[in-house]
């Protein structure tokens, strides 16, 4: 029973994400261009920036919104140095110069991760959705290599070998941990064998079958002692003179808890680690969630562990091994995502259950708790502050006789989502588009429209809300209406827009949820009249100032300003397609835009380009003097057999 036990616990943490909290090292910069970025993406951003392991943004002359936004999040915000070393995400040799900045101690900016809507649009590795292009793993990896290695990498001695085949082979050192970085240029698969420096024990040692893939890097663990806390987590159980010896894969993380011993690493091939240690690891040892056989030499008290090839686009794998049966044990009971600005509940269990009452719950700064005591078990009500960020996460630990025997790590969200499934987009070409926020939402007069309200319940709870819909000059049906939604669950609302009295133009609104949360999203409803075209203002892109839009209810054009500017979009509403290129078209001076059903003129500037044929659409050009006329036209793509 005691090894089942075992088991299970290492399972679990075998399965955990690294949570490695460093403090932020002024090394890895990421350059966040916020006066190009929608406002509304900041704090995801930042979010998505601190849960890779970024802790350092550069954004000279932040405002003090971004400002507030980053200490939320806990990003810091640095000067970048002068001779910094600026990488783009998108280069495919990023990772091999991040590698030689790191050999030649300079910061290291790290450019076109973000995505540029103003003025005008530049792809990032993140696009305005959110997803990620391939490219950012090396961003990924260079985040959790510098959260971890940065007291070594900044500030440990250097020591230069030469190895046949490898460009460079760098030992960097301090008294508590060094570690060796190997760079291949070449276009082929390295392996061999390298010699490093033992301090702890005075002696060199041959680590041998180590591989490093073509145009790649490896930065390989070499006597790191398990006392640090910097370099493993929780390890009071462990004794000075034990210690990871070395590793043929990039280390990233180490903890102990619960008498279990964790490594992660990155691990593009099949490795293994040894460690010194004073006493037989009583097992079972899983590689990658898989029991698996670790060897030990009782003479030299040594035991080396397998490690797997790591899985996915990041390569990493976490293995782990009991070293001891703990006297204590103590777990997190069916955790889950907590809701900020309101109070969630968490279940501790302890064995043996006597323990509970010398435990207590660790929480992050200005998070309130109160507990219920119970035989072997403690339930806590916690107050998660409302300014935590939608998406952040927090780590909470059990403290038993003052020692941490367990940890989790939460997500933080907001009581409820709120999205508008016809929030219009503006497109960047084919293949890039940003959803309005506050959501726009087209309604033709004098019809109206349905639209749907998508409700996100972010509670691990049933709960009943109350949803309601305003807007100058348009009616709602339901106007307010009544929805219970499952515990982490969406369900969707089906709204009639009534504009049979409404002038054409922009009209404000909100949706507005209360109940079991009370939350309040503005919107906005771009009215036109059936067959005729519509002219306004608003901000679509949420960086600064309006654009103009000509639309009606088959094209929509966007101009960065009134008298033209650049010309951003040029929307064709009945087969979904954007029609410019995605940095658009420049627009050298003043001119008058008007939009006559399917034909957009322009007038006041030559020279106007033609604009590329889209699949199944065209874009007719007619030019007479300094008017330009963009007719837009379905394609007739029937063959003659079909044709009537």
């Amino acid at each position: 029973m005691k090894f089942r036990g075992l088991a299970g616990a290492v399972l679990f943490l075998g399965l955990q994400a690294a949570t490695t909290q460093a403090p932020a090292s002024r090394h890895l910069l990421v350059d966040f261009p916020f006066a190009y970025m929608p406002k509304h993406l900041w704090a995801r951003e930042l979010v998505w920036l601190k849960n890779i392991g970024v802790h350092a943004v550069a954004a000279p002359g932040a405002p003090p919104e971004l400002i507030t936004l980053a200490g939320e999040a806990g990003i810091a915000l640095e000067q970048p140095d002068t001779k910094a070393a600026r990488i783009s995400a998108l280069d495919s040799g990023a990772l091999m110069k991040s590698r030689m900045a790191v050999h030649n101690r300079q910061q290291v900016i790290w450019t076109d991760v973000e995505s540029e809507v103003s003025p005008v649009f530049k792809r990032g590795a993140v696009s305005l959705e959110g997803a990620e292009d391939p490219s950012l793993q090396v961003l990924r990896r260079e985040a959790l290599l510098w959260g971890y290695w940065s007291s070594v990498l900044e500030m440990g001695g250097a020591e230069d070998t030469t190895v046949a085949g490898l460009y460079l082979a760098e030992q960097r050192f301090t008294n508590i941990a060094s570690a060796m970085s190997l760079l291949n240029t070449s276009s082929k698969v390295w392996h061999g064998s390298v010699t490093a420096g033992i301090g702890s024990v005075g002696k060199k040692v041959i680590i041998s079958d180590v591989t490093v893939p073509a145009h790649d890097s490896l930065l390989l663990p070499v006597d790191v002692a398990f006392t640090d806390p910097a370099f493993c987590r929780f390890c009071t159980g462990m004794s000075n003179s034990e210690r990871l010896l070395y590793a043929t894969a990039e280390l990233t993380a180490i903890e102990y808890e619960n008498g279990i011993l964790s490594f992660e690493f990155f691990a593009p091939a099949a490795g293994y680690a040894v460690l010194q240690l004073e006493r037989q690891p009583e097992g079972p040892m899983l590689a990658a969630g898989h029991p698996i056989a670790f060897d030990w030499d009782p003479d030299a008290k040594r035991a080396r562990l397998p490690i797997p090839s790591g899985t996915g686009a990041g390569q990493r794998v976490r293995i782990a091994i009991a070293m001891t049966g703990p006297d204590h044990v103590a777990s997190f009971v069916d955790t889950h995502a907590m809701v900020a600005g309101q109070t969630n509940h968490i279940i501790t269990d302890y064995s043996p259950p006597d323990i509970a009452a010398r435990s207590r719950l660790i929480l992050p700064e200005g998070w309130q708790a109160e507990n219920t005591a119970k035989p072997g078990r403690v339930e806590y009500s916690i107050q998660v502050p409302a300014n935590r960020l939608h998406g952040d996460h927090a780590e909470l630990r059990i403290e038993t006789d003052g020692l941490t025997i367990s940890h989790t790590r939460v997500q933080l969200l907001k009581p409820v989502s709120i999205h508008v499934a016809q929030a219009e987009c503006v497109h960047f070409g084919p293949k890039a588009e940003l959803k309005t926020d506050p959501p726009l939402i087209t309604v033709e007069a004098p019809s109206g429209r349905n639209i749907e309200v998508q409700l996100r319940n972010n509670a691990p709870e049933i709960r009943t809300f109350q949803v309601e819909m305003k807007a100058d000059g348009l009616e709602f049906s339901p106007e307010r209406s009544e929805i219970t939604i499952g515990a982490s669950m969406e369900r969707e609302i089906s709204i009639r827009v009534f504009s049979s009295h409404s002038t054409a133009g922009v009209h404000s609104g909100y949706v507005r949820v209360s109940g079991a949360a009370n939350q309040e999203k503005a919107l906005r409803f771009a009215v036109m009249q059936r067959g005729a075209s519509v002219s306004y203002l608003t901000d679509l892109l949420d960086v600064a100032g309006e654009q103009r839009v000509w639309e009606n209810t088959r094209v929509r054009a966007v101009f960065s300003k009134t008298d033209g500017g650049r010309w951003l979009e040029l929307y064709w509403k009945p087969s979904g397609k954007s029609l410019l290129p995605a940095d658009g078209i420049a627009i050298s001076k003043p001119v008058n835009v008007e939009l006559r059903g399917d034909e957009l003129v322009i007038s006041g500037a030559s020279g106007l380009p033609a604009i590329p044929a889209m699949e199944n659409v065209t874009v007719g050009v007619k030019r007479e003097g300094l008017v330009t006329s963009y007719k837009v036209a379905e394609r007739d793509t029937a063959s003659p057999a079909t044709k009537p």
